[in-house]
């Protein structure tokens, strides 16, 4: 598991080397991800995964600056996807897929499936990934988390989760290897609920056994969104009405409007 967690990762810091996207753009995206994956009540491993195969596409692939709107249509395919892989209950329908989007009218399913295949295609077919969700269990065993007193390892595991959740927005994350962001967000949590003997001693484990896990720990910790960590995942209605199945789909002939600005 941890030798093979580096396989189907985002090459870090691709955002440097894209000529339009940033780090604003991504974000936007993401937080709509998680909000439809809120909307949806689907589980933090969609998420997960759609933001992988989000970030995969768009290190692989470069959006021109004329077709901005290509890339809220690809979020919206790589969500599709993670749900189709993830998910046993699915949306009635690709506009609804689309709940809470910050764009105006709803992608044609016909647009949809087709970036699917583009996305999928431009990543080899490659959907199994490993994310900093699934060391979370393996690391607070080694730790042996389970015997903490007080009855706390659930509500550690579940902040552990959350703050994990919030690294999914900062693209500086995508410079650790998953099994490192599990660490340093077990860390965090620890601080809360263990003594910090138990905080030191498992800091020094993690730092043995994986690496950059204080670097990792220092970005989180100065990462604002950390502070307000609350757990993401809980059903929600979005401030914006599902959107609309676009006029006329199926055509070709219509382009989509962005909500994203080139500069």
């Amino acid at each position: 598991m941890f030798a093979t967690e580096v396989r189907n990762q985002a090459k870090p810091c691709y955002l440097e080397d894209h000529p339009y996207v940033t780090a604003a753009h991504r974000q936007v995206l993401v937080e709509w991800q998680q909000l439809a994956c809120m909307y949806h009540r689907f589980g933090m491993a969609t998420c997960g995964l759609a933001v992988n195969l989000l970030d995969r596409f768009l290190a692989a692939h470069t959006i021109p600056k004329e077709e901005s709107w290509a890339v809220q249509l690809a979020a919206t395919a790589c969500l599709s996807i993670a749900a189709k892989m993830e998910e046993v209950n699915l949306p009635s329908s690709l506009a609804q897929l689309q709940a809470g989007a910050p764009w105006a009218e709803a992608f044609a399913p016909v647009h949809v499936k087709a970036m699917e295949f583009h996305v999928l295609e431009q990543l080899g077919w490659r959907t199994s990934v490993l994310t900093p969700l699934h060391f979370l269990d393996r690391l607070m065993a080694a730790l042996g988390l389970h015997a903490v007193r007080g009855g706390h390892t659930h509500a550690m595991r579940i902040y552990a989760e959350n703050l994990i959740t919030k690294t999914f927005l900062g693209e500086q994350y995508l410079c650790f290897r998953p099994s490192t962001q599990a660490a340093a967000a077990i860390l965090i949590s620890m601080q809360r609920y263990c003594q910090a003997s138990l905080v030191t001693a498992a800091r020094a484990f993690l730092s043995q056994h994986l690496v950059q896990v204080d670097a990792c720990l220092a970005v989180m910790h100065a990462d604002p969104r950390m502070a307000a960590c609350h757990h993401p995942l809980a059903p929600v209605t979005p401030s914006r009405p599902v959107p609309g199945a676009k006029p006329g789909a199926g055509q070709d002939s219509i382009t989509p409007k962005s909500v994203l600005s080139w500069a």
